[in-house]
């Protein structure tokens, strides 16, 4: 399994958003609208560990689950604005969490 090691860990976290972007239908404008670099570094940081050689180092799948977390938070902040504009419908269930339904017009 391919490990990515880096130093600059606000780069990595602009190389994640970006990564993010390629591989999804969400701009970098609109992941940024979203989310902001404190919260991808907190990320970054859960999955990531300090290397012996400077710097930090995380696994192919860390990446993919940080970018994994970074579409649900930019999808979960669409969702959110797209219930508040009462475009969609939103429901909480206490055994699902948040649910949301199309209008019927």
């Amino acid at each position: 399994m391919e490990e990515f090691r880096f130093t600059d860990e606000k780069r990595f976290c602009h190389q994640m958003i970006k990564l993010v972007s390629r591989n999804t239908s969400y701009t970098i404008k609109e992941i940024k609208s979203a989310i902001n670099l404190g919260n991808v570094r907190t990320m970054v940081r859960m999955h990531s560990s300090p290397h012996v050689e400077g710097g930090f180092s995380l696994t192919e799948d860390d990446a993919s689950e940080i970018c994994e977390e970074i579409f649900d938070w930019v999808a979960g902040v669409e969702l959110a604005r797209l219930a508040a504009e009462d475009v969609i419908d939103a429901y909480y269930d206490d055994k699902c969490g948040f649910s949301f339904k199309t209008k019927h017009k």
